[in-house]
């Protein structure tokens, strides 16, 4: 069998951080490789420039902590009464009657099951047109779920073709990535593909990027430090959340607030704690709170309540997607 070397772009990540996980020009072969057919799909990974077996490529001793990609939508739930009512205080009430699922976990969702349905891990493109058909399916059933303009407009035209947007649709919806890659490297390869559908601009790449990478690294064990460490190589975060908090405002681009999600999850001592930092600062609460639950989830791990409250407030299609997610996730871990 003859495995086809995948080539891209990596210029939008740091030199240092091509080097370390060998992306790009740093890719042990760029060639076609010749492949043992006795070796199973699920024991290859994409190396960016080659493939290579999953154990070359172990960062951590990879361990599991209760539900999976559901920090998001928690973070989403929870944030959608406060996005334009901002609060800017920690002491706030989590779920209210008003509390509801937005645009971040329709798209979440979205990315969900363009994963759920592909077949080939290395086809990139093929992940790419799934996600472009599902998140025009998911959108157009929920249609007043919030959604930016340039992406509203994007779903009203029918339109196949990315808008060169650096909002932070990308991060917030990026997360089920960090849950189905099998490496970094393959994480941050669907990271960048499932942005550049919409968000091909180099700050809406590198937001996903960041968001996805970030939650990967939590989920495989990293620690806070070699968290902040691939973070930094991206964003500079020199700034406390107490410093900020009086004047920061509205702003939906990942630069003006991937760096604020993640240092919420910094300053952070638990999932509940991640969620109430990232939304008292104000801004645009639900996505802040989508992309901080994110990496808090992977890293602290959320309570069966806490799953709970998220999952008993989407509609069955949403939670089916949910569940056939989890259920891949599940055979994946399996067989690997």
């Amino acid at each position: 069998m003859v495995v086809k070397a995948i080539d891209i772009e990596f210029d939008y990540i740091p030199k240092e951080t091509r080097k370390k996980f060998k992306l790009g020009e740093y890719a042990d072969d760029s060639a076609n490789i010749e492949t043992d057919d006795s070796i199973e799909a699920e024991e290859m990974i994409v190396n960016c420039g080659g493939i290579k077996p999953m154990s070359d490529f172990a960062l951590f001793d990879e361990y599991e902590k209760g539900a999976k990609m559901l920090g998001a939508i928690y973070g989403d739930i929870v944030g959608s009464v406060y996005e334009f009512n901002n609060i800017k205080t920690k002491d706030f009430e989590l779920f209210t009657k008003e509390s509801k699922f937005t645009d971040d976990t329709v798209l979440t969702l979205a990315v969900a099951k363009a994963l759920c349905k592909l077949e080939d891990r290395n086809d990139v493109e093929a992940f790419k047109k799934s996600l472009i058909k599902a998140m025009h399916e998911l959108a157009e059933k929920y249609f007043y779920a919030g959604y930016g303009y340039r992406f509203f407009r994007w779903i009203l035209s029918r339109s196949n073709e990315p808008y060169g947007s650096f909002g932070n649709g990308s991060a917030m919806r990026v997360s089920p990535v960090a849950w189905y890659a099998s490496s970094l490297e393959e994480c941050l390869y669907f990271a960048k593909a499932s942005a550049e559908v919409t968000h091909d601009h180099p700050d809406g790449i590198k937001g996903a990027v960041v968001t996805a990478g970030a939650t990967y690294l939590a989920r495989t064990g990293g620690t806070m430090s070699q968290i902040k460490d691939f973070v930094g190589k991206y964003y500079k975060i020199d700034f406390t959340l107490d410093e900020i908090r009086p004047t920061y405002k509205f702003n939906e681009t990942c630069q003006g607030s991937v760096p604020q999600a993640m240092e919420a999850f910094f300053e952070s001592t638990s999932f509940e704690d991640a969620i109430r930092n990232a939304i008292c600062i104000g801004g645009d609460s639900d996505t802040i709170a989508a992309i901080a639950g994110s990496v808090a989830e992977a890293y602290y791990g959320m309570s069966d309540e806490q799953a709970s409250q998220a999952k008993e407030r989407l509609p069955a299609p949403l939670l089916d997607i949910y569940e056939e997610f989890e259920k891949i996730i599940f055979r994946k871990r399996s067989i690997l």
